[in-house]
C-alpha cells in the first residue's frame, strides 16, 4: 500500500481550528472510496515517497468531491505537480 497526496490540494489536517475537522475529512473521503475499486491517476512520487495524483472512483473525482464539501483547499503552487 502507498501513501498518496491528492493533486493540487491540501486536506484538513489536525492544524486546523478543531481536531474534529481531521476526522470529517476522513468520514467524507472513506464514504467515497472505502470498499470500492478505485484508480489513482498519479504523476509523480514527492519527497515524502507518496503518489501525487488524483483519485476516481465510478467516474468521480475523489479530490473535487473534497474540495466541493470544503474539507480541502486548492493550492496554486501545488499546481505544477
Amino acid at each position: 500500500m502507498r501513501r498518496l497526496r491528492a493533486r493540487d490540494l491540501a486536506l484538513r489536517t489536525t492544524n486546523e481550528p478543531a481536531r474534529s475537522s481531521s476526522n470529517v475529512t476522513k468520514r467524507n473521503l472513506s464514504g467515497l472510496v472505502f470498499g470500492k475499486d478505485v484508480e489513482v491517476e498519479w504523476t509523480k512520487v514527492d519527497g515524502y515517497g507518496r503518489l501525487v495524483g488524483t483519485v476516481v472512483v465510478a467516474a468521480v473525482n475523489a479530490n473535487l468531491e473534497q474540495l466541493k464539501a470544503g474539507l480541502a483547499w486548492y493550492y496554486r503552487e501545488y499546481e505544477p505537480d
